[in-house]
């Protein structure tokens, strides 16, 4: 299965359509304008003085980030067979394709953590070690895209694997979970 590659220019245009998407929610979010949320109170010289305060309790988000890839990531036999170019260009556009996923589901940098993947295969064809292969990619765009401050077991505690059959939606699931570590 061949996917259409992007170009710098198509990326370009999805990091512009992004920031621009992320500066419209902030302005509708209600962060400019209106006084809902605010309080005025006498100041020093009689003036009202307007303050901010919370409109509700600020809701704790979960610890975790997940993010989807769609397509069947390349195995170990799709790479270790062919050309050493092969993985360079299939390095680059698989590289190009996770990046954009992450930046659609806006992550925000973790320090360290336990990422978990849920691969989600076409047929049982694959063994799974082949399909877990795919995660070198995983993992250097999350490294590339600064989610991650690197790929090494210094920020990344494990790598949990799971394979399924799902014939209507092929890719894979990432979670960060971040780690808290006790220093004795």
């Amino acid at each position: 299965m061949t996917m259409p590659r992007m170009t710098e220019q198509e990326l370009a245009e999805v990091h512009r359509r992004v920031r621009i998407s992320r500066m419209q929610k902030a302005r509708l979010g209600g962060k400019r304008g209106g006084t809902e949320g605010r309080a005025s109170t006498p100041g020093a010289q009689g003036r009202l003085v307007t303050r901010r305060e919370p409109v509700s309790s600020p809701v704790s988000s979960p610890s975790f980030q997940t993010f989807f890839v769609p397509g069947r990531l390349p195995g170990a036999n799709d790479i270790l067979r062919k050309h050493h170019m092969v993985y360079s260009t299939l390095k680059k556009e698989w590289g190009r394709r996770i990046a954009l996923q992450i930046l659609v589901a806006k992550l925000r940098p973790v320090g360290y953590c336990r990422i978990e993947f849920v691969w989600h295969e076409l047929t049982e064809k694959r063994d799974p070690d082949n399909v877990i292969f795919g995660q070198k990619f995983v993992l250097d765009a999350l490294r590339d895209t600064k989610i991650v401050r690197d790929d090494s077991r210094k920020f990344i505690h494990s790598l949990t694997h799971r394979v399924i059959v799902d014939p209507s939606r092929p890719g894979v699931e990432v979670t960060l979970i971040p780690v808290c570590v006790e220093v004795a």
